[in-house]
């Protein structure tokens, strides 16, 4: 399920995804370069970021956030899976942070290197809800709380920018 954030949200977050599925054997999920980072959390089993021969080699952060990547990166489940995924537009996770978007570049860095202890809380507050609504208010408020931190800075131009660029699919004489 696809979910839009509060309006004062969307210049940052462009949709948030809940992903359930039951099953219990080995299933590959993707994240593709979209141009986008974004943040994961899992709450009914850990993600596994490499496997070999059906052996786990490396398991995920209950909570990561993910850059921008220059190619597909392929993680592994084998349980059943409950995600939100924050799929943040392209300049979102540096309007929000103030950290350039290609300090993310091909990385999966765990949530509380990014937002600290309020991001431990957050994945705790999310994993004691079984409602989607009430996850999407808490994240809102997370988000909504991440703003007022920060400096407002004039971002017209680079929001404008990036309307164009998108709307124009890259193409532009």
């Amino acid at each position: 399920m696809q979910v839009s954030p509060s309006e004062e949200l969307s210049p940052y977050i462009k949709h948030y995804l809940f992903l359930d599925n039951a099953a219990t054997d080995i299933q590959k999920l993707r994240l593709f370069s979209d141009g986008n980072t974004g943040v994961v959390f899992s709450f009914k089993s850990k993600l596994i970021s490499e496997i070999s021969n059906y052996e786990v080699k490396n398991y995920l952060p209950n909570s990561f956030l993910y850059g921008q990547l220059n190619g597909f990166k392929d993680i592994y489940s084998n349980d059943e899976i409950a995600l939100i995924i924050v799929v943040f537009q392209p300049n979102g996770i540096h309007q929000l942070l103030g950290i350039p978007a290609n300090e993310f570049l091909d990385a999966i860095v765990s949530i509380d290197a990014v937002f600290g202890k309020n991001g431990e809380i957050l994945q705790d507050k999310l994993s004691e809800q079984s409602n989607n609504q009430t996850r999407i208010e808490l994240l809102n408020q997370f988000f909504r709380n991440q703003i007022s931190k920060k400096s407002q800075t004039n971002q017209v131009i680079i929001n404008s920018s990036l309307d164009f660029i998108i709307s124009n699919k890259g193409h532009f004489l």
